[in-house]
This record gives C-alpha cells, sequence and structure tokens, in this order.
C-alpha cells in the first residue's frame, strides 16, 4: 500500500508539473508559428498535428487531475435537491456511473490502439505511428476509472464524508 501510494504521489506531481509545461509548450510554439508564417512566410507542417494530439492529451490530462481534486464531476445542486439519507447512495451512484464510463471509453480506447497499431497507418506530417496519439486518451480515462473507483471506496467505508468530497483533493 505504501509504493501505491508513493507511485500516486509522484504522478500526480508528474502530472501537474507536465500539464502546466506542455501547456506552456503549446503557446509558445503556437507563437513561433504564427510569428514565422506572417512575418517570414515560414510555415511548419507538423504544427497542426502538434496541436491537436497535444491538446487532446492535455484535455484529458487535466480532467484526470480535476477529479483527483474532487472539480470534474460535482453534482452537488442534485445531490442537495435530495434529503441526508439519500444523498450518499446518489453520491455513489455518480462516481459508481462515472467509473463504469470511465471503463467503457478506456476498452474501447485501447480496442482502438490495437486496430490502429495492426493497420501500420502513420500520421501525415509527424509521421508517427496512428496508435500513439491515442496512447494518452487510453491511460487517463483509465486513471479516472480508478481515480472514480477510490472515491466510491472512501464513500462506501466512510472514510470521506459526501460534504467533504468537492474540497477533498486527496484521491491519488
Amino acid at each position: 500500500e505504501h509504493y501505491m501510494h508513493e507511485f500516486f504521489h509522484v504522478l500526480i506531481v508528474v502530472q501537474e508539473n507536465g500539464l502546466g509545461l506542455c501547456l506552456m509548450a503549446l503557446a509558445i510554439y503556437a507563437f513561433i508559428q504564427v510569428v514565422c508564417r506572417y512575418f517570414f512566410h515560414i510555415n511548419f507542417t507538423s504544427f497542426e498535428e502538434v496541436s491537436r494530439y497535444g491538446n487532446i492529451a492535455l484535455a484529458f490530462m487535466g480532467a484526470s487531475l480535476s477529479m483527483k481534486y474532487g472539480q470534474l464531476f460535482c453534482m452537488k445542486a442534485v445531490i442537495l435537491a435530495f434529503g441526508p439519507k439519500y444523498r450518499r447512495i446518489i453520491n455513489i451512484a455518480t462516481w459508481i456511473v462515472c467509473a463504469v464510463f470511465m471503463g467503457i471509453i478506456t476498452i474501447y480506447t485501447c480496442k482502438l490502439i490495437m486496430q490502429y497499431a495492426g493497420f501500420g497507418n502513420t500520421t501525415a506530417a509527424l509521421l508517427i505511428p496512428m496508435y500513439v496519439p491515442y496512447l494518452p486518451l487510453a491511460f487517463f480515462c483509465f486513471l479516472m476509472c480508478i481515480r472514480s473507483l477510490i472515491i466510491v471506496w472512501r464513500l462506501v467505508t466512510g472514510e470521506i464524508a459526501e460534504e467533504e468530497l468537492p474540497q477533498q483533493g486527496d484521491v491519488p
């Protein structure tokens, strides 16, 4: 259990720093692209692919971090509409649905990755195997599924209360 806690801690640090650095790198790269295109009439054909695949990966990384901090799936208005007895059940059910949904996305993304790996296609400008841009999607959806299950476990065992969940931020 200690190793798993350490693994998640390192993963969180890498995610948080990686997200910030990658967003900054994409912004700088976009600025360079615009300056080169409009002032020097030089166009980098790979920029569109880098920005598209990078932004998709960063969106899923950000969603995973948002779930860690309890900010992605806040259904406080719906949950508060029910009495305290039902809030717990609704909250647990919400996170179970989230875990199932992320699990389904992970499975189908993995199937898509294997299919693309079998085809041997490459991207148009970067010439990397076509399945590579989909790897972050599978990883971060899997991570969101695991984080949802951890939240469900903590809610069921009473480790965290429903009122603490959106502000808690201690989900690995």
